[in-house]
């Protein structure tokens, strides 16, 4: 269990980092939103940020149930060039048993001179929830309602 007594809190600059990354993702079919995590990173001395797609779940139809997520680009080049962002080194990295779950993009920078380390998911991870809904009985997208949520 961590001891969220002894994390920093999370700086405002933060947020506009995650503006930035969202300003840059473009998915490739209906989705509204991106899996985002940010949390400061002792070792490296830095904000680790990380960016996933989600998952969506289909109502309806022959997917009724399924399980999706909608491909993206990320812009790094662009991501790389905005007001305030400078990156010093970037590495992609494959599927690996021993050392990568997933294939990411990495870079290592600073954001309006603080320093961050960005980790850009190709895919899903694995034990997130399904955050949208794609109703195909009503031609929507919309946020999946938790049950904790409910009254």
């Amino acid at each position: 269990m961590s001891d969220d007594k002894h994390m920093p809190r999370q700086p405002k600059w933060i947020a506009r980092l995650i503006d930035c990354i969202h300003h840059h993702w473009h998915h490739h079919a209906p989705c509204s939103h991106v899996n985002v995590r940010a949390f400061w990173d002792e070792g490296e001395k830095a904000w680790r940020v990380s960016a996933s797609p989600v998952f969506q779940e289909v109502l309806g139809g022959p997917d009724d149930g399924k399980k999706v997520w909608a491909g993206f680009l990320f812009e790094m080049g662009d991501f790389s060039w905005s007001p305030g962002v400078s990156i010093q080194e970037q590495v992609v990295a494959s599927y690996c048993n021993e050392c990568t779950p997933y294939p990411k993009v990495m870079a290592k920078g600073t954001f309006e001179g603080h320093p961050f380390l960005l980790h850009v998911y190709l895919e899903p991870i694995a034990d997130t929830e399904i955050v949208e809904i794609i109703d195909t009985i009503k031609k929507e997208i919309r946020e999946k309602v938790r049950m904790e949520d409910q009254p």
